[in-house]
């Protein structure tokens, strides 16, 4: 569980990295992009999680 949240914390950071190296600025966007992404994959995760807890 721990790396799942270093993973996620890492894809938020490289994202804003990303944008700012893009765009020069940070903005309301680019956060809101960021936490969109991370959010996606948090649902992947879940849902990855609860598909091998079912097949135990």
């Amino acid at each position: 569980m721990r790396n799942i949240a270093i993973n996620l914390i890492s894809a938020f950071l490289t994202g804003l990295l990303v944008g700012y190296l893009l765009s020069g600025t940070v903005t309301i966007s680019i956060v809101l992009a960021c936490l969109a992404s991370v959010a996606i994959l948090a649902v992947v995760y879940a849902l990855i999680y609860v598909l091998k807890k079912r097949a135990k």
